[in-house]
């Protein structure tokens, strides 16, 4: 082997080996989890704070935040909603941890009660009856050949 293809074996060995240790890298990072917290999770110590009947709702914002969400119906329903989710590459993320806390006023916006909801929650069924519309089923072919005829001529005013 002559010294020049000595160099060109030498330099094409190292970028290989470079190219192969970048895709390792990249491979083993794709594998570190992406750890994220959404909503608002709350301290024990933060939920602690909150007294029955002591507290107004302008002491829990500043104790606890703007709540994540209120009753539909019931403006005096607070509910704070936080959670831990990790993401491994390209899968779904997962719930590691969920919080969520009711917060309750009565009529003169004092806390009336604090319930911590199981943070595992409940399954909606969901219905498997479909909205009826009227008109006609079509299918593909129908639908393409169902619009041949009604574009207007260029220029025209209808």
């Amino acid at each position: 082997m002559s010294k020049h293809e000595k160099k060109y074996f030498v330099r094409k060995t190292i970028l290989s080996l470079a190219a192969y240790a970048c895709l390792g890298v990249t491979v083993l990072s794709a594998c570190t989890p992406i750890k994220a917290t959404r909503g608002n999770l709350l301290a024990p110590e933060q939920i602690q704070e909150i007294q029955k009947g002591q507290q107004h709702k302008s002491d829990v914002i500043r104790i606890l935040g703007t709540p994540t969400s209120t009753a539909i119906f019931d403006e005096n329903k607070w509910y704070y909603v936080g959670m831990h989710t990790e993401q491994m590459a390209f899968f779904d993320p997962e719930v590691t941890e969920k919080t969520i806390l009711a917060v309750t006023f009565d009529e003169n916006d004092m806390v009336m009660a604090i319930n911590n909801i199981d943070g595992e929650g409940y399954d909606v069924p969901l219905s498997s009856r479909t909205t009826p519309t009227s008109g006609q089923d079509l299918n593909a072919l129908q639908q393409i050949l169902g619009n041949v005829g009604r574009f207007n001529a260029p220029g025209s005013l209808d």
